[in-house]
């Protein structure tokens, strides 16, 4: 036998005296654009069980199980399901139970002394919230709750996760970026695991240590996004929220030099620590069924109408083509009729003679009245050629934004009105294409309220 088959029954030997636990690594933290935390991890405990060393026979497993449950607080059959779900990891650690202090370790370890293939696990846990000891005293809280749709939040891995992710080290008590900031970086925020490989009697116990290997923790990222501009955005989205009595709204603040977004706001939003360390139930769903949707990210996965974001590659179409010129004007007298239909101003009485300059400026809607659609005997540039030129300027493609969710836009065109509708585009439906009505802010800040 030694000599047939002394390899295999010495591996088998090591298996049963060795074990190696993981050593966890600490997750990058996110700042904001100013170095301000908006992460931080803290320490904490687990109680993990290793299946192989569990008793083989049935009747002596129930035993251990009823003890876990005790000790948890924790259902018998949720327990047993757990086992049987991670039956194929049974060399790895599962966790029964998470978030105990450090009173609650010590308790356990001595309470489940007896009791083979457990013990504790150290580790730490995701906290949302603001290190706002830097910022200006106008954020008062710690929590900006806008940031949770840019952040997202880490969760514990499902079996079908981690059969994909197992060959790339993650483990069955691992957690992974679910959502945001999290979940687009979580290669780069999560580190290496480590691992301690240690002697266990029969019973799984922990004899000696044989090697150690250090974790290494993940990378710090920098955002785009600043804390100040993010709060204060918040709270005046919330402001014209509550001014209009709506529930829903969106807000993006943009450094127009370069396109880098300085705060993304989306309310209602939510608690991101309600997540951390897995969400109970009767949390989730009181998210899922709330009707306004806080878990949507409106900045970045709602569609809306364009408004006078439009204007801008209407005018810059318009010149290209030669319909108008630099010097080129029309007086905007407060608005056009067409028909029985009336286009008005956004300012009553009108803004005068107007350039394309004064346009862009003011918004004047006469203006791109006449330069999409064209009014009396003057020619505009038609649906089809303001659908090329908002193609040209990206308004019917996704930004690429670095979060997950974003939603492509849509730019409507004669063959689908054709198809959608069974209608003919008429000259006057052009004008509804370019104008966006009631403006609450003409800047770089574009506010929806919905």
């Amino acid at each position: 036998m030694q000599i047939g088959k002394g390899g295999a029954y010495r591996a088998a030997a090591e298996r049963n005296r060795e074990r190696v636990l993981p050593i966890a690594s600490e997750r990058g933290i996110i700042y904001d654009r100013n170095g301000v935390a908006l992460t931080k991890n803290i320490p904490n405990f687990s109680l993990a069980i290793i299946p192989q060393d569990l008793p083989k026979k049935s009747a002596e497993r129930d035993v251990i199980v009823r003890r876990l449950s005790t000790l948890t607080n924790r259902p018998e059959d949720d327990i047993r399901d757990l086992l049987n779900e991670y039956g194929s990891y049974s060399y790895e650690s599962i966790t029964i139970r998470e978030d105990l202090d450090y009173n609650q370790a010590l308790m356990t370890i001595i309470d489940a002394s007896d009791l083979p293939g457990i013990y504790i696990q150290r580790g730490s846990k995701r906290l949302y919230e603001v290190d706002n000891k830097n910022l200006n005293k106008s954020l008062t809280s710690s929590t900006i709750f806008s940031l949770s749709h840019i952040i997202g939040y880490e969760g514990k891995l499902n079996r079908s996760e981690l059969d994909r992710l197992y060959s790339e080290g993650y483990l069955p008590n691992d957690t992974l970026g679910k959502t945001g900031i999290e979940e687009s970086y979580e290669k780069i925020l999560r580190g290496t695991y480590g691992k301690k490989r240690i002697e266990v009697n029969a019973a799984g116990k922990e004899q000696s240590v044989l090697s150690e290997e250090a974790p290494k923790p993940g990378q710090h990222i920098k955002l785009s996004i600043d804390a100040r501009y993010q709060f204060e955005l918040e709270k005046t989205l919330q402001k014209y929220l509550t001014k209009y009595n709506k529930a829903r709204g969106s807000a993006i603040a943009l450094n127009p030099n370069n396109g880098e977004i300085l705060a993304l706001v989306s309310l209602p939003a939510f608690d991101n620590n309600d997540f951390s360390g897995g969400i109970s139930q009767s949390k989730y769903k009181e998210y899922t069924e709330n009707i306004d949707k806080p878990l949507f990210n409106r900045a970045i996965s709602g569609n809306y109408p364009s408004g006078s974001t439009a204007k801008i590659a209407i005018a810059a179409g318009a010149l290209n083509e030669g319909v108008i010129n630099s010097k080129t004007s029309f007086l905007s007298s407060g608005g056009l009729r067409v028909g029985a239909w009336f286009f008005p101003d956004w300012q009553a009485g009108g803004h005068g003679l107007t350039d394309v300059r004064r346009a862009l400026a003011w918004s004047v809607n006469t203006f791109f009245y006449y330069i999409g659609g064209g009014y009396d005997n003057f020619v505009g540039l038609g649906v089809d050629k303001i659908a090329k030129y908002l193609s040209l300027f990206g308004l019917g493609e996704k930004s690429g934004i670095d979060l997950s969710g974003e939603a492509a836009g849509f730019i409507p065109n004669k063959d689908w009105k054709n198809q959608t509708k069974n209608e003919r585009w008429y000259v006057g439906d052009t004008y509804n294409l370019s104008i966006g009505q009631g403006d609450l802010l003409v800047t770089p800040l574009q506010i929806t309220l919905l």
